[in-house]
């Protein structure tokens, strides 16, 4: 009888921890529409290096309009993008199945989103990252390997954590 609750245990257990995306694999490469207040912009990859930039990192943090977390995050998650503005770059990913809720949620919050936001109403970015809770933070180093990974909103120590990593310490 042990055997058989321990197998099952094993079986409700194991796809949750062993599909999460973790630290040292390489970041999925996605391509997703570019959303903004007013309107669709053309796709693109979510981690390539756009043309003309150097920043060694790119942070992907996926998002729900709906979350409260992620509410909570859009205020650091702006800060981060300020104080590293051309070092890094900094990409939030909306997983709402209606584009309208992001242009509205990309309305209200005008003056914390200064960078790009992807839609993800497909669920393609998502499932890529195996995103279970949001919201969830990614950072990519330029060789494509996810180097941090955050799910919910980042404590003052994983915030410091970003700064020694972006400022190269």
């Amino acid at each position: 009888m042990r055997q058989f609750l321990a197998m099952c245990l094993l079986l409700v257990v194991a796809p949750l921890t062993a599909s999460a995306l973790e630290v040292g694999e390489a970041a999925p490469s996605v391509v997703l529409t570019q959303i903004s207040a007013t309107g669709m912009e053309a796709p693109n990859d979510i981690i390539a290096r756009e043309a003309g930039t150097t920043t060694d990192y790119k942070v992907l943090e996926f998002f729900s309009t709906t979350c409260p977390a992620c509410h909570e995050s859009l205020p650091i998650f702006s800060a981060l993008a300020t104080e590293f503005a051309g070092k890094v770059t900094f990409r939030q990913v909306g997983l709402d199945r209606d584009p309208q809720k992001v242009r509205d949620y990309i309305t209200e919050k005008k003056a914390l989103i200064h960078y790009d936001v992807a839609l993800d109403n497909s669920r393609e970015a998502a499932r890529a990252y195996k995103i279970r809770y949001t919201p969830t933070l990614f950072v990519v180093d330029g060789n494509s390997q996810i180097v941090v990974k955050i799910i919910g909103v980042p404590s003052p120590e994983q915030l410091d954590e970003l700064r020694q990593l972006f400022n190269g310490n």
